[in-house]
């Protein structure tokens, strides 16, 4: 018997933690000095006897040439680092994606951004740790047996490129800000086979993002997120919202301590709680997806584990505080 078998890209549950993963319109954006973002995410550890996925990303994002562009406009570079190693066969995924956007001032309150990420990525796989008919011997497998498959290589190196349109809004007061914006990863269809003679060009992903962050009296703060991402036919629609208590001076520049915790979403898929703290310009954030799908029975209750860190530079001298979060 056989069947196909079809994966997407990566995914985080913290996906605010990693912008350039899901908008090259996104670096830049922060009101800070610059921004850096470690990622790492655990998924399907409970499946006995075979490897679940690893997944870490690192990315940093900066403003630049402050001085030569108008007032309120801003221009963004970015570094996207990113390696997933996925199943017994140790099917790895690597990219290191520059990123470049302008943020296009349209008033005090309005601006309008656009992101471009060219990139380099790498696929492997180790196809001695995966088993063929071919090497059956009638009581279990022998590796050391010819697979009697025409792989043409184990590793496939691939220019990408991806891009993104962000349009924010804050209001005068600095009470509240709301941002929407869609990206298109893969524009140019990369082919990442293994097989000789074949070709398999990696799908693009389209991706909508949207949030904002609303603040309330005593230092407590609410910020809504949505993504919903599409690839090969493939969905996902992630929703909730993070509610923040700030434990710091509710004024003072730099003085942002707060704690923050709620839940999200994945359709048909998990409901995801989220916790973490920030601490002047450091934040650690700790999710957990709850499986809701039939899978979560093979899988047990908890089917992934996430872990980020971010840390920030000073906000810009024009900005209020940056209050957490503020995604």
């Amino acid at each position: 018997m056989s069947c196909f078998a079809y994966t997407q890209d990566l995914h985080f549950s913290q996906f605010y933690n990693s912008p350039l993963t899901i908008n090259p319109a996104l670096a830049g954006q922060k009101d800070a000095d610059y921004r850096l973002n470690l990622n790492y995410r655990s998924q399907w550890q409970t499946l006995n006897g075979s490897r679940g996925i690893a997944t870490f990303a690192a990315s940093g994002d900066a403003r630049i040439l402050q001085e030569s562009v108008p007032k309120y406009d801003k221009l963004g570079v970015g570094l996207q680092l990113f390696h997933d190693s996925a199943g017994d066969g140790y099917y790895n995924t690597t990219t290191v994606a520059p990123t470049i956007a302008y943020h296009k001032a349209l008033g005090y309150s309005h601006k309008l951004s656009v992101g471009l990420q060219p990139g380099y990525g790498n696929v492997g796989i180790d196809f001695s740790q995966l088993e063929f008919e071919e090497q059956y011997i009638g009581i279990g497998f022998d590796r050391s047996l010819p697979t009697g498959e025409n792989f043409a290589t184990n590793s496939v190196n691939y220019f990408d490129l991806n891009g993104g349109l962000l349009y924010s809004f804050r209001d005068r007061n600095d009470n509240w800000n709301a941002f929407v914006g869609g990206a298109l990863f893969h524009i140019n269809a990369p082919d990442i086979n293994f097989i000789d003679g074949t070709v398999y060009e990696r799908p693009v992903r389209s991706v909508l993002n949207a949030g904002g962050t609303l603040q309330l009296e005593n230092g407590l703060l609410v910020s809504p997120g949505a993504l919903y991402q599409t690839q090969a036919g493939a969905t996902e629609l992630t929703v909730g919202t993070l509610v923040a208590k700030q434990l710091g001076n509710l004024y003072a520049i730099g003085d942002t301590k707060s704690a923050y915790a709620g839940a999200y979403w994945r359709e048909g898929d998990a409901i995801i709680g989220k916790a973490g703290v920030q601490w002047n310009n450091m934040q650690v954030g700790l999710s957990g997806d709850f499986a809701t799908s039939d899978i979560s029975r093979p899988l047990g209750l908890n089917s992934a584990l996430e872990l980020s860190f971010t840390l920030l530079g000073l906000p810009d001298s024009d900005s209020k505080p940056i209050y957490c979060p503020s995604f």
